[in-house]
C-alpha cells in the first residue's frame, strides 16, 4: 500500500573506493602482491600517494576506510595516514598482520591527496621493510539531484517513506536495489518542475540512479544454460576438467567406465560403472553466474549427490590450480584450487584443500573420494591415462610389486643441531618393524646412512644418489618422513625439484607418500610443478600424497601407520581410500591425493592355486630345491628369496652426548629370477651363498600375473643351515654387452646406454654380501664401488646364469676405465676390465 511520502530528502552518503587486486600467497613462497609501499633499508621513510576526485560533495565530512598488510617479517613498524596533508592515524603493528582502520574525516575536497607513510619502528631504519595497500573506501555525502550513474545508501537512523530530490532533469531510471538479487523500479513524479522519486527509506537501503543507457554490441543465447542441473542419475564418477581436455579423457572414460571398483558390502569388487566428463566452464555457467569461482565446483557436486548419494563414488579434477584462480597472470589454472582464509603469514597453517569440493554435510572431510591430476597440457594427461591403464593391467609385472622404498631424514635440525633422533628415522622404523609384512622387500634410504655426521653436504650428495639409484629400479609404495617443501626434501637437499629428471622407473611407478610439511603445496605460480605434483604427473608416481601445509611430526606420524596397516590385509582397495579414510581419524583435511581416487591399488594378492614344498633345512654354500606340487603350467612366475633382516645400530659420536639408534635393516635378495612350470610336480633349484647367515628369518616368495591381478605366494621363514662347500675354485664369466653387442676390452660407447653384463657360474652368482663392505657384484669406476646386486636378475629355469641391466650416463665425451667384479656363491672372485671411448653419438640402426 503506497503511502504518500511528506518530507524530501536532497542528500544522501555515496563511496569513493581504490583496490588493486591485492593477491593473498602467504604460504607460496612471497606474501603478497598489490600496491607495495617499500622502505629500503637505511631510509627514514617511504611514501604511497593516492590522488582521487569527487565530482561533488555536499559536505567535507565523511569515513575513510582503509586496510594494510604487513609484508615482511619484522619487529614493529609505523604507519602515518594523511589526507590534504593532515595526518589522520598512526598504525603500528609487526610481521605479517593486517590492519583494517576507520577514520571519521572533515577535511573533504573535491581534488583529495592521500599519502600513507611508513616508518621505522623500534629496530631502526637498517632493516628493510614493505607493506601492501589492500583497498581505501571514502564514504562521504552529496546532493541527490547530482546523483548520475551511481549507488547512494541511507545512513540515516530513521524508517520512513520520503521522496528522493532527482532535480531539474529527470534520470532514465531509478532502482531499489537493497535486495541486490531482486530490485525494484521506484517511479519518477515531477511536481513543480522538479523530479523526485518515492523510496522506503531505512539505514542501509541502497538505490542506483541511472541517467544514460548503452545498448549492447552482442547478444550470446545460451541453449544449454542449467543442463547440469538435470544430468542423469546414476554417475559414479566425475571427472572435472576443461573443455580443451575432454577429448583427451575419452580413451580414459571408456577404460574406467569397463575397469571401475564398487563397494559389494565386504569387499572392493571390479565391475562397470557410469563416468562422465564436465568442463569447469559449464560448471561456471550453471552455477557460478558465468564467473570463475571455486565455490562453483562445490555447489555442482552438491547439488548432484543430493540427488545420488549412493551413486557418487569419485570425483577427480583433471588439471593444475594455482593460488591466481582468476588467471590474471595466466597459465596453469585449468580447474582451480580452493583456498579456505585469508593467510597473512608464509607459515600459516591454511593452505589450498581440494577436500572443500567434496565436503557434502559440512564438517569438513570429503564424502566421497577425491583426487588431482594437476596436468597442465594434453600431453601431459595423455601420457597420464597411458601410465594409469598400463599400472592397472599389470603390463609390467615382477617382484617390484612387493618392494617398499623406505627413506628417512637424519636427526640434524635447520640449525644443524642433532636433535631430531627421535623424530623421522623412528617413525619410518616402526612401520618398518610392526607394519611391513615378511615377504615385502625393503629397500632403506636412511639419511643416517651416508656421509659424515654434520657434514651436510656430503651427506646430502650421497643419500642422492642412494634415493636415484633405489627409485630407479621400482617399487609397490614409497614412504617418506623428514622435512620437505614443494622443491626440496630433507635439509640436507636428498631431493630437489631439479633432481626428478633424473628418476626413471622404467614402467614401475610407486605410490609415493611424503609425510612432510608442504610437500603438496600445489598452488604456486613458480615452480608450476613441485616435487609431489611433478611425480604424479611425470612417470615416476602412479600418485602422490602429500600435505599443502606444515604438519605436526606426530601427526604424520600417525597418518602412515593407519596406510600402511589399512593395505596389509592384502585387499584391492582405491586409491582414495587409502587416501581419505586416515584423515578423519587425525584431522588432515590438507593432504592431497594427487592422482585418481579410483586406481586399483594393492599389496600382492594370495596366491590359493599354488603349492610349493621346501625341505625343513636349506643349506648355505650349496644347491637348493624346492617341489612345486600345484600351480599353472605355462605361467611365468618370479622367484625371490630374501635374507633374514639384521638389526643396524647407528652412532653420531661428534657430539656429547652421542646420538645412537638401532634400525630394523634391509631383507636383502640372495636370489632373484624366473621359472615356467613344464609338468606338476615340477622342481625348482636355486644356489645359496656360502655368506649368508644361519638360523631362522629368510622368506621364498614366489610373484605371477593373473589378468590384471598380481598374486603372491609366500614361504615364511625358512632355516639355513651350513653345507657342504663344492670344489668350485673358479669365479664367474664375464661378458659386456651394449644392445646385442659384445664389447672387446676396449668399447666406443655413446653418452646414454644401457650396459648389459652376462653373467654366469655352476655355483650360481653371490647376491648377498661377501665379507664387510664388498658385494657380491660391483662396478669399479672412479674410485667407486657401486653396487649392482639390485640390478641382476637370472634367466628363466636357470639358477647359474643371469644378467645386469645397468644404465650408464655420462654428460660429455671422454676415456672411461672401469672394473667388473663379481663373486660366486661359494666366494670365487672374478675381475674383467674395460676401457670406454665415450663419444656424444648414437648407435647407427644396424647395431
Amino acid at each position: 500500500l503506497f503511502v504518500q511520502p511528506d518530507t524530501t530528502i536532497n542528500e544522501i552518503s555515496v563511496f569513493y573506493h581504490h583496490e588493486r587486486d591485492l593477491t593473498n600467497i602467504g604460504w607460496k613462497g612471497i606474501l603478497w602482491e598489490g600496491e607495495s609501499i617499500i622502505r629500503a633499508s637505511g631510509s627514514s621513510e617511504a611514501n604511497f600517494r593516492l590522488d582521487f576526485n569527487l565530482s561533488e560533495i555536499h559536505s567535507p565530512d565523511g569515513l575513510l576506510k582503509i586496510q594494510l598488510v604487513g609484508g615482511w617479517e619484522t619487529s614493529v613498524r609505523k604507519v602515518v595516514i594523511e589526507l590534504n596533508g593532515i595526518p589522520l592515524d598512526t598504525l603500528t603493528w609487526s610481521n605479517y598482520g593486517i590492519v583494517k582502520r576507520e577514520i571519521n574525516i572533515s577535511n573533504l575536497k573535491l581534488n583529495n591527496s592521500l599519502n600513507i607513510k611508513l616508518l621505522p619502528g623500534a629496530q631502526g631504519e637498517g632493516e628493510e621493510d614493505i607493506i601492501y595497500l589492500d583497498y581505501v573506501s571514502c564514504i562521504y555525502r552529496k546532493t541527490t539531484s547530482s546523483l548520475s550513474d551511481e549507488q547512494a545508501f541511507y545512513e540515516g537512523n530513521d524508517t520512513m517513506m520520503a521522496y528522493i530530490d532527482l532535480g531539474l532533469l529527470s534520470p532514465l531510471l531509478v532502482l531499489d536495489i537493497t535486495q541486490s538479487t531482486a530490485p525494484k523500479i521506484i517511479p519518477i513524479i515531477q511536481e513543480n518542475g522538479r523530479f523526485k522519486a518515492p523510496a522506503f527509506l531505512t539505514r542501509g537501503a541502497m538505490f542506483y540512479i541511472a541517467r544514460n543507457t548503452k545498448n549492447p554490441k552482442k547478444i550470446k543465447i545460451e541453449p544449454r544454460a542449467g543442463s547440469l542441473y538435470n544430468m542423469e542419475a546414476g554417475v559414479n564418477y566425475i571427472a572435472i576438467t576443461s573443455k580443451n581436455f575432454t577429448s583427451t579423457l575419452l580413451k580414459y572414460k571408456r577404460y574406467r567406465e569397463s575397469h571401475l571398483l564398487k563397494f559389494d558390502g565386504e569387499k572392493w569388487v571390479e565391475s562397470k560403472g557410469k563416468v562422465r566428463i564436465v568442463a569447469v566452464e559449464d560448471i561456471y555457467r550453471d552455477f557460478g553466474f558465468g564467473q570463475v569461482d571455486p565455490v562453483a565446483i562445490r555447489n555442482f557436486l552438491k547439488q548432484y549427490f543430493d540427488s545420488n548419494p549412493q551413486d557418487l563414488l569419485y570425483v577427480t579434477l583433471f588439471g593444475d590450480a594455482t593460488y591466481d584462480y582468476k588467471n590474471l597472470r595466466g597459465g596453469g589454472n585449468i580447474v582451480p584450487a580452493y583456498e579456505p582464509v585469508i593467510s597473512s603469514d608464509i607459515d600459516d597453517m591454511k593452505g589450498a584443500r581440494d577436500e572443500f569440493y567434496a565436503d557434502m554435510t559440512g564438517d569438513g572431510y570429503a564424502d566421497f573420494y577425491i583426487g588431482r591430476i594437476p596436468v597442465r597440457t594434453k600431453e601431459e594427461l595423455s601420457n597420464f591415462v597411458d601410465k594409469l591403464i598400463s599400472y592397472e593391467r599389470k603390463d609390467l609385472s615382477g617382484y617390484w610389486r612387493s618392494r617398499y622404498i623406505l627413506v628417512s631424514d637424519d636427526e640434524y635440525n635447520a640449525a644443524g643441531i642433532p636433535s631430531e633422533m627421535s623424530w623421522h628415522l623412528p617413525y619410518v622404523d616402526y612401520i618398518r618393524r610392526n607394519l611391513t609384512l615378511p615377504f615385502i622387500e625393503v629397500r632403506e634410504v636412511y639419511e643416517i646412512k651416508y656421509g659424515s655426521p654434520g657434514d651436510i653436504v656430503e651427506r646430502g650428495r650421497e643419500a642422492k644418489e642412494a634415493f636415484i639409484k633405489t627409485f630407479n629400479q621400482g617399487g609397490l609404495l614409497l614412504t617418506f618422513y623428514g622435512h620437505g617443501n614443494p622443491v626440496q626434501l630433507t635439509h640436507e637437499q636428498m631431493l630437489l625439484l631439479q633432481d626428478l629428471p633424473n628418476l626413471k622407473t622404467s614402467g614401475k611407478p610407486p605410490l609415493t607418500m611424503f609425510f612432510s610439511c608442504k610437500v603438496g603445496a600445489f598452488t604456486r605460480l613458480d615452480p608450476a610443478h613441485g616435487i609431489a605434483e611433478y611425480m604424479a604427473v611425470q612417470d615416476q608416481a602412479i600418485a602422490s600424497i602429500a600435505s599443502t601445509i606444515s604438519q605436526f611430526v606426530s601427526v604424520n606420524d600417525y597418518y602412515g601407520r593407519y596406510i600402511h596397516n589399512l593395505i596389509n590385509d592384502r585387499r584391492i582397495y582405491p586409491l582414495g581410500e587409502i587416501a581419505q579414510d586416515g584423515k578423519i581419524y587425525y584431522s588432515l583435511t590438507y593432504y592431497t591425493l594427487f592422482g585418481d581416487p579410483a586406481t586399483m591399488f594393492s599389496l600382492p594378492l594370495p596366491d590359493s592355486s599354488l603349492q610349493v614344498q621346501v625341505p625343513d633345512s636349506l643349506e648355505i654354500g650349496n644347491i637348493n630345491y624346492a617341489v612345486i606340487e600345484e600351480g599353472t603350467p605355462t605361467t611365468l612366475y618370479h622367484l625371490n628369496i630374501l635374507h633374514k633382516p639384521i638389526e643396524i645400530t647407528y652412532v653420531n659420536s661428534t657430539v656429547s652426548p652421542s646420538v645412537t639408534y638401532t634400525y630394523l635393516g634391509e631383507n636383502s635378495p640372495i636370489f632373484t629370477g624366473s621359472f615356467d612350470i613344464k609338468i606338476l610336480p615340477d622342481t625348482l633349484h636355486f644356489f645359496l651363498p656360502v655368506t649368508a647367515d644361519t638360523g631362522y628369518g629368510a622368506l621364498m616368495g614366489i610373484t605371477r600375473r593373473e589378468g590384471n591381478k598380481f598374486l603372491s605366494y609366500e614361504i615364511y621363514p625358512l632355516h639355513f643351515i651350513k653345507g657342504t662347500i663344492g670344489e668350485d675354485k673358479k669365479g664367474p664369466s664375464i661378458k659386456f654387452f651394449v644392445g646385442n653387442i659384445e664389447l672387446e676390452d676396449t668399447a666406443e660407447v655413446p653418452l646414454n646406454f644401457n650396459l648389459r653384463v652376462i653373467l654366469e657360474d655352476s655355483s650360481g652368482i653371490n647376491l648377498y654380501t661377501v665379507f664387510g663392505t664388498e658385494k657380491g657384484i660391483m662396478l669399479h669406476m672412479d674410485n667407486q664401488f657401486i653396487d649392482l646386486r639390485p640390478y641382476f636378475e637370472y634367466y628363466k629355469n636357470s639358477f647359474t646364469k643371469g644378467e645386469v641391466n645397468y644404465p650408464m650416463e655420462f654428460e660429455f665425451s671422454q676415456d672411461k676405465d672401469m672394473s667388473l667384479i663379481a663373486y660366486d656363491n661359494l666366494n670365487n672372485m672374478s675381475v674383467k676390465n674395460l676401457h670406454l671411448v665415450i663419444r656424444e653419438r648414437e648407435f647407427s640402426v644396424s647395431n
